[in-house]
């Protein structure tokens, strides 16, 4: 018995199901999560804190999506969009302030 409905696609229930419902929840955690942050520790912090969840969601999407889809892909881009897009203004009106003031650290 196959329960994939289309077999020309295997993996479209897991993109339907498994993988839309991880990628809503990470982005709908994200929208409370990422305002609050930056409000309570500034841009400059906020930074070092989305370089850091994009890099704790790209290795949690190794674990948990599918290796040979663009899953992985998805994910990051929402990330992307959340963290960085969202707040960009608010990120570009901090650098000119942190480069004056040499606070330039990559970490």
């Amino acid at each position: 018995m196959n329960l994939c409905s289309n077999p020309t696609d295997k993996l479209q229930i897991y993109r339907e199901n498994f993988e839309a419902a991880y990628i809503q929840a990470t982005e709908a955690f994200y929208w409370i999560k990422a305002p609050e942050y930056l409000s309570m520790h500034g841009v400059e912090n906020y930074m070092r804190y989305a370089d850091l969840k994009l890099r704790e969601e790209e290795a949690r999407a190794q674990k948990y999506l599918e290796p040979n889809s663009a899953s992985m892909q998805r994910l990051t881009d929402c990330c992307v969009k959340v963290l960085v897009a969202t707040f960009k203004p608010a990120i570009l009106a901090e650098c000119p302030r942190m480069i004056q003031h040499n606070q330039t650290d990559s970490k």
